[in-house]
């Protein structure tokens, strides 16, 4: 191997010294293509100075530089350019003094630009002036034909002065919401203007547009730091073009913004429906009023947070009296919210509507009364009881029934104590006169009603007269039926809500029975067994009857009493077996009722009937009869008996005719 490298040393070498070369030149221009190139980054712009002529400026003072191709600034703090001050060592000559843009320039002398020195010169290279091309970054850039430095764009600005205000009125206005002030309250020939140039003089402020406080909020600002700010300036001088070329910085003055006066809407705070009591007290029902300061407030700015004091206020309606939509007057109240320093509530009142509702009646309240008659209506109750008993005051009552106002509802018994039976009472304003408070509202309580039936009594049920037939019995006779002393059970019977009660009362199942079966006159006659009552109103009734009556039994048809022909008598030896006694079965008795002959019979002897002799109509006296025929006769009590004679009987109920 060492012998191949020995071989072609020669040629070896001469290859080795040409690849040191190209080494070399790649080297060195590599290390010329990383330098940026840089141009001067000036403007041709600057403020008024009362000639054509002025320096350059740097653009920006903390970026000197900027790349020459793209226009971008290098920061001082990478690379800063140092023996060269634009506005002294160049000069720039514009068309004319006067301030404006888009202006004619030009640097004819660039003898100045060498001087220009980078700190980092490794990096950066600074390309010559006669490199400066147009480009959009820059609006200065290098003219060949005149070798020089031109624009068309240049500016010059506006020179300032300093306004001092010698016044010292404060510029007020009411709070609106914004900062704005009236300028027009400027004292413009207070305003000292100084800062001129070049000697130049005789502006003046001739209209302020804009005077700025430092909040749009009320307070004042006469502090410094803390005052208005003027701008917005138009000043003209004693020669226009002097004028033209300032302008005034702002300046301060005094200023204060006054709170707006605004008032509460009507009825835009809300009241509590208040139950009557005798008060005119309102309640504000802050809940349900609005928290819209447009809806809430007149005169509130748009957009402003405002509200009501929601803790005070005092509400209280026209007069106590129940209605609706009443006046309630509103005082004390306050503004809230952030911006409630901006605002005066003036009057720090309101006006709102409100109702004032009956108040209730007390619910424990009840009603009572006497006990009343089946066929009453409610409304003819009287005696009726409210307890608790009202004081200095009454109650109207009108009745219910089911719920449904029924005055003229009729109760049945069977609604003693229902609960279906109520009372409204109605509060009057007194006792006399009668009329509603329209106060309170009425109410429906329990009434507690009894009622009793209906008394009717039956009179005059009667019995028929009859002629002695031996016994008690007696027929019942209604002709003559009384009804509480009326003629018709109609009478006596209720006609309930519209329709006739269905009593009816059937006498067949009663009796009557005289106190003995005797002939005698207004002798008394019982009843027994019960009328017959029907109908669903039976209930509803007290029924009573005479339970006796008078009637007459006429003596019955007279007897016939007859001797009978049966009877012989033997031949008298007198005094042997002669005697005048008479016997019950001598005779045939015609008329006898039921067992009256064996009554009769059993009492015969002592109705006293003897035989009596007669001979040719004389008699003849058993003491001294002669032999012969006789004539049989009856007599009592002396009396010889006759066909057809009247006897009264010892038996007073019984008469007979003697044949």
């Amino acid at each position: 191997m060492n012998e191949k490298i020995t071989l072609k040393n020669n040629s070896f070498m001469k290859m080795f010294s040409f690849l040191v070369v190209l080494v070399m030149v790649v080297f060195c221009s590599t290390t010329a293509l990383a330098q940026i190139q840089v141009r001067l980054n000036l403007t041709p712009d600057r403020v008024y100075n009362g000639s054509q002529y002025g320096g350059l400026e740097w653009k920006n003072s903390t970026a000197k530089l900027v790349n020459a191709t793209t226009g971008a600034e290098i920061p001082v703090a990478l690379c800063d350019v140092t023996s060269f001050d634009p506005q002294t060592m160049s000069a720039c000559r514009f068309s004319d003094k006067n301030a404006g843009k888009n202006k004619t320039c030009e640097v004819t002398d660039l003898s100045q630009f060498s001087a220009a020195t980078l700190t980092d010169p490794v990096t950066y290279q600074l390309v010559p002036i006669t490199s400066y091309t147009p480009v959009t970054w820059s609006k200065l850039s290098y003219d060949p034909v005149g070798a020089r430095l031109v624009s068309t764009k240049g500016e010059i600005k506006h020179a300032f002065l300093t306004a001092t205000y010698n016044a010292g009125n404060t510029i007020t206005k009411t709070y609106n919401g914004s900062d704005l002030l009236d300028g027009n309250q400027i004292e413009l020939g207070s305003i000292n203007l100084s800062g001129y140039v070049a000697g130049e003089t005789g502006c003046y402020v001739s209209e302020i547009t804009n005077v700025y406080a430092p909040s749009a909020n009320v307070g004042l600002y006469n502090t410094t730091g803390n005052k208005a700010i003027v701008n917005g300036i138009r000043i003209d001088a004693t020669v226009s073009s002097i004028a033209f070329n300032y302008k005034i910085h702002e300046f301060e003055v005094n200023a204060r913004i006054l709170p707006k006066i605004i008032t509460v809407k009507e009825d835009a705070i809300k009241i509590l429906d208040h139950q009557y009591d005798g008060t005119n007290t309102a309640t504000i029902d802050w809940a349900t009023t609005t928290t819209d300061p447009n809806l809430l407030f007149s005169g509130v700015i748009a957009g402003d947070a405002i509200d009501l004091d929601r803790t005070i206020g005092t509400a209280t309606f026209s007069d106590a009296s129940v209605a609706n939509l009443k006046n309630v007057n509103i005082s004390g109240l306050l503004l809230n919210g952030p911006q409630a320093t901006n605002y005066n509530l003036i009057p720090n009142t309101a006006l709102s509507h409100g109702n004032i509702t009956k108040a209730n009646l007390d619910p424990t309240l009840t009603v009572s009364a006497t006990p009343v008659v089946y066929g009453t209506k409610l409304v003819d109750i009287v005696g009726t009881t409210i307890t608790p008993a009202p004081v200095g005051f009454d109650y109207r009552i009108e009745w219910l029934y089911n719920n449904v106002d029924s005055n003229s509802y009729q109760p049945l018994v069977s609604e003693t104590g229902s609960p279906l039976i109520k009372a409204r009472l109605t509060r009057l304003v007194s006792t006399s006169p009668s009329a509603d408070d329209a106060n309170y509202n009425s109410i429906i309580v329990p009434a507690n009603i009894t009622v009793t039936p209906k008394d009717i009594m039956i009179d005059l049920i009667g019995a028929n007269n009859k002629e002695y037939d031996g016994t008690t019995t007696a027929v019942v006779n209604t002709t003559n039926v009384t009804y509480n002393t009326l003629a018709d059970l109609l009478d006596v019977k209720v006609t309930r809500n519209g329709v006739l009660d269905d009593l009816s009362i059937d006498f067949s199942p009663l009796t009557a029975t005289f106190s003995d079966a005797n002939a005698g006159n207004s002798k008394t006659v019982n009843f027994s067994g019960t009328p017959l009552e029907t109908g669903t109103s039976l209930p509803n009734y007290n029924i009573s009857y005479n339970s006796a009556t008078l009637a007459n039994i006429t003596k019955a048809p007279m007897l016939t009493m007859k001797l009978k022909d049966a009877v012989t008598f033997s031949d008298i030896d007198f005094p042997t077996n002669f005697s005048d006694g008479t016997s019950f079965n001598d005779f045939d008795f015609v008329g006898f009722i039921g067992t009256d002959a064996t009554t009769f019979g059993a009492n015969f002897a002592a109705e006293n009937f003897k035989y009596e002799l007669k001979q040719g109509g004389v008699a003849v006296l058993p003491t001294s009869p002669q032999p012969g025929t006789y004539d049989v006769f009856v007599n009592k009590g002396g009396v010889t008996l006759a066909n057809e004679d009247l006897l009264t009987m010892l038996d007073i109920n019984n008469q007979l005719v003697i044949n």
